[in-house]
């Protein structure tokens, strides 16, 4: 689900900047200039950072709980996603 809605914002945004190259800015913004669309990007990736360092942090205790015995993928990938959507976040808030 993260991966699709960031893939379509992706696309608008790179179609954006075929046609606006002045600054990187720029990319992100919407074609009337009201940033409303930056808007929600940063909400998005807030609450997906927010609910990807929940999910890492409750797969660290798992793993932590069964002694070893459970991969610990299931707290080190989320963490990831956590991780990237935290510094998507700080680069749009700039």
């Amino acid at each position: 689900m993260l991966f699709c809605l960031l893939a379509f914002y992706a696309k608008k945004n790179i179609m954006i900047m075929k046609t606006d190259n002045i600054n990187r800015k720029s990319a992100f913004m919407v074609n009337n200039g009201t940033g409303f669309e930056e808007e929600k990007m940063k909400k998005l990736l807030l609450i997906f950072a927010i609910v990807f360092g929940i999910m890492g942090f409750s797969g660290a205790v798992y793993v932590i709980y069964t002694g070893g015995e459970a991969n610990a993928g299931y707290g080190i990938i989320p963490m990831l996603f956590c991780v990237i959507c935290a510094q998507g976040y700080r680069s749009l808030k700039k």
